[in-house]
C-alpha cells in the first residue's frame, strides 16, 4: 500500500497538502517508480515531458516499450521522462467500421490524457499558471518516474468510447512492456468482476506485481456509484485543496458571498449592474430560451441543471448579460468548481444562491457587481470531499470497503492538449497553449567516447524559424571512455515561426563517423 500517495496533486498546494513537498525538496519520493502508465492518452512534445531531454540514447534495460506514432523516423530515440506511446482502436473499429489515419496515433486531443499522465509523473515546471491564475512551480507526484501513455478511449459512440478489447489490449502490452505502476483514469457504472475489463486486466496486473490504481468515477454525489471496486485495485476519489480562485459577489445592499471563476474577462472597476434571476429570465439558461429584452446589460443568475455551467455563461453572453452568477441546486450543495467562463462569472454555493434569489425579490431594482478573480491560499475547510466524487457503499461486493483513499483532485493544475479548447465546448474559441517559461530552451548534453581519440565538429541543421547555437563546437577526445559536455541553446525567430512542430538534427562528426541527434520544437 505504499504508492497511494503520488496520483493526484501536480501543484505546488497538492503536494504540500499531502506532506509530499519536503520529499520532492530533498529529491526523494514516497516510491521510487521507474515506469508509470496512463490510459488514455498524451501529447509527445510538451514541457512536463521534454524538461528532461537528452542528446544521448538512453538504454532501458527493463522497458520494452515503442512509440507507436506517425513519426516512425523518431521512435529509435528515447526520451528521460516520456518513454512510451501506444494506441488500441481494434475494438472500437469493430463497432463504427474502418477508422482512417487520424485514428493511427496516441495523441491526446481532448484534454484528460494529458492531465492525468502529467498529474501523476510529469516534470515539475516554474511559472506554471492557468490563465495567469495559481502561479508557481508545478509539482507531480512522482517527478522522477519515465511514463508511458496506451491510449484506449476514442470519441463517444453508442454511449460508449473505451470498448473492452482495447482496454485490455492495453492492460497486456503494459504487462509486457514492464510498466510497475497503473494509473488506469476510466471507469463506468458498478458490474460484476466478471464483465468488468478494468478489474479482469487488473487482476492480470497484480499478478504480475503490478500496482493498479484506479479512478473511483464522477457519478456523485449519490450512493452506491462508486467503479473500480475489486479488492487488487486502489479506488481513489478527489478531494479539493485549500487553493481558490475567489470572485465576490457584491449586492448593492453590502452583502458579500464568496465564489469561484476563472473568467475570461472582468466587469469595469466597482460598477453595479442591474440583477435578475433564472425565473425573470424563464429558463435554466438554456441555448435559445433567454429573453434579450431582459438580460441585456444585466448580470443574470442561473441555477445549475441540465445544460453545462460554462454553456450557461454562453448562453447569457448570447443573449446579452454582462455577467452571470453561477447558483447550485440542492444536490450540488456547497459544490464549487473553477470553470473558465467566458464572460465575467462567479460560483456560488446553494445557499447563498438563496440570499441572492432573496435580495432580487426584496427590492424594484436589485444591482451587482462581480469581483475580478484572485487566487487565494488558505482555504477552510480543505479538504473535503468532491461532490461529483462517486460515492460507496460497493455494490458488487458489498463486504469490501470502497472508494480506498482520497486526494487532491479538483482545480489541480496540469498539462492540457492544444487540441482542446479550455472548456472542450464547441463554442469556446480559444486556445490552450503549453510552453516552457523561458523563451530560450537551453538544453545540455553529455557526449561519451567509445572510439579510437579524435575530434567532433558540430553541425546543425535548423528547424524552421528556430535559430540554434551550440556552446564549445569542437570537442577533442583523448581517451576511450572520456566524457564531454556541451549546451545547445534554441531561440525562436518571431519573424519566421512556425506554429506547428519543425524538426531538425545535430549533428558531432570527424569526417568519417556521424553522431545525429534530433531536434524537435514548436514555437511557443
Amino acid at each position: 500500500m505504499k504508492t497511494l500517495l503520488y496520483v493526484f496533486g501536480p501543484n505546488q498546494k497538492a503536494s504540500v497538502m499531502m506532506g509530499m513537498d519536503r520529499f520532492l525538496q530533498s529529491g526523494r519520493e514516497f516510491v521510487k517508480i521507474t515506469k508509470m502508465l496512463d490510459f488514455t492518452a498524451t501529447d509527445l512534445f510538451f514541457p512536463f515531458y521534454l524538461l528532461g531531454l537528452n542528446v544521448t540514447l538512453i538504454k532501458l534495460l527493463s522497458y520494452y516499450g515503442v512509440f507507436s506514432i506517425l513519426e516512425k523516423s523518431y521512435c529509435a530515440f528515447s526520451w528521460r521522462k516520456l518513454i512510451g506511446a501506444r494506441y488500441f482502436n481494434k475494438g472500437y473499429a469493430a463497432i463504427v467500421g474502418k477508422l482512417n489515419s487520424s485514428f493511427d496515433t496516441p495523441r491526446d486531443k481532448e484534454g484528460h490524457g494529458m492531465h492525468t499522465l502529467s498529474t501523476a509523473g510529469g516534470n515539475m515546471i516554474a511559472k506554471a499558471s492557468v490563465f495567469s491564475f495559481g502561479k508557481g512551480t508545478a509539482k507531480v507526484g512522482s517527478p522522477r518516474a519515465r511514463v508511458a501513455a496506451y491510449k484506449v478511449c476514442w470519441t463517444p459512440v453508442l454511449g460508449n468510447q473505451c470498448y473492452d478489447a482495447d482496454i485490455l489490449g492495453g492492460f497486456d502490452v503494459a504487462i509486457h512492456d514492464g510498466v510497475n505502476v497503473l494509473s488506469v483514469s476510466l471507469g463506468g457504472e458498478p458490474t460484476a468482476f466478471f464483465n468488468d475489463s478494468v478489474v479482469i486486466g487488473s487482476f492480470h496486473a497484480i499478478k504480475h506485481g503490478i500496482v493498479v490504481v484506479s479512478s473511483a468515477g464522477n457519478l456523485g454525489p449519490a450512493d452506491s456509484t462508486v467503479s473500480n471496486v475489486a479488492p487488487w485495485q486502489i479506488t481513489v476519489v478527489a478531494s479539493t485543496m485549500d487553493r481558490e480562485f475567489s470572485s465576490i459577489v457584491v449586492l448593492r445592499n453590502n452583502m458579500r458571498f464568496k465564489g469561484q471563476s476563472l473568467p475570461a474577462k472582468v466587469l469595469p472597476g466597482k460598477k453595479f449592474f442591474p440583477l435578475i434571476s433564472v425565473a425573470d429570465a424563464k429558463t435554466l439558461c438554456q441555448a435559445g430560451a433567454i429573453d434579450p429584452k431582459k438580460a441585456t446589460v444585466k448580470i443574470l443568475v442561473c441555477l445549475r441543471g441540465k445544460n453545462v455551467r460554462v454553456d450557461k455563461g454562453q448562453q447569457a453572453a448570447l443573449a446579452g448579460a454582462v455577467g452571470m452568477i453561477l447558483a447550485n441546486n440542492i444536490l450540488t450543495g456547497n459544490e464549487i468548481i473553477v470553470d473558465a467562463h467566458l464572460l465575467p462569472a462567479s460560483h456560488i454555493q446553494y445557499t447563498d444562491g438563496l440570499a441572492v434569489l432573496a435580495y432580487i425579490y426584496s427590492t424594484k431594482q436589485p444591482m451587482a457587481c462581480i469581483t475580478p478573480a484572485m487566487t487565494r491560499i488558505g482555504k477552510k475547510p480543505a479538504p473535503f470531499m468532491a461532490a461529483f466524487s462517486s460515492k460507496g457503499p460497493n455494490t458488487i461486493t458489498p463486504e469490501i470497503l470502497k472508494p480506498d483513499i482520497t486526494a487532491p483532485g479538483v482545480s489541480v493544475i496540469a498539462t492540457y492538449t492544444e487540441a482542446a479548447r479550455p472548456t472542450n465546448e464547441a463554442f469556446d474559441k480559444r486556445g490552450v497553449k503549453n510552453s516552457t517559461p523561458y523563451q530560450a530552451l537551453r538544453l545540455s548534453g553529455t557526449v561519451k567516447y567509445v572510439g579510437s581519440p579524435g575530434t567532433y565538429r558540430a553541425q546543425v541543421r535548423k528547424p524552421i524559424g528556430i535559430s540554434v547555437y551550440v556552446k564549445l563546437k569542437m570537442l577533442k577526445f583523448k581517451k576511450v571512455g572520456e566524457e564531454k559536455t556541451f549546451k545547445v541553446t534554441l531561440t525562436v525567430n518571431k519573424a519566421r515561426a512556425v506554429k506547428e512542430y519543425v524538426f531538425g538534427q545535430l549533428i558531432w562528426s570527424d569526417l568519417v563517423h556521424y553522431v545525429r541527434s534530433p531536434i524537435v520544437v514548436k514555437a511557443a
